[in-house]
């Protein structure tokens, strides 16, 4: 815990004032959303292959149904999916607000829907 919130957190919505600490509410939220994320990923993926390389590390040998096709066309491995998504990555707050901006138009609505107002 930061010292600035010894005695307790200051939040605005989901993030304290002080500190930037995500609240537990948030990042439920956060995990549902990466999640679907993910599975979308692999979903548009389906059966490509493309080089058999992972875009992203290089890996090779990727083969059907477990690749993640990420916006931008970019075939990537289930580790590199995890990286992307992670939170060194993606301020979640901001990104949260607006799905369609930070992962690119054509989001399925049902993603959209988990946006935290």
């Amino acid at each position: 815990m930061n010292l600035k919130c010894l005695f307790g957190h200051k939040w605005n919505g989901c993030k304290c004032e002080r500190c930037g600490k995500l609240s537990a509410d948030a990042i439920k939220r956060i995990e549902k959303v990466k999640l679907a994320l993910k599975n979308w990923y692999k979903e548009s993926a389906g059966q490509r292959v493309g080089s058999g390389i992972c875009d992203d590390c290089g890996k090779k040998n990727l083969f059907a149904g477990h690749c993640y096709l990420r916006p931008g066309g970019y075939l990537c491995c289930e580790m590199c999916a995890d990286r992307i998504l992670g939170s060194e990555y993606i301020e979640w707050d901001e990104a949260l607000s607006n799905l369609n901006r930070f992962f690119g138009p054509g989001l399925p609505q049902k993603i959209v829907d988990m946006e935290i107002k």
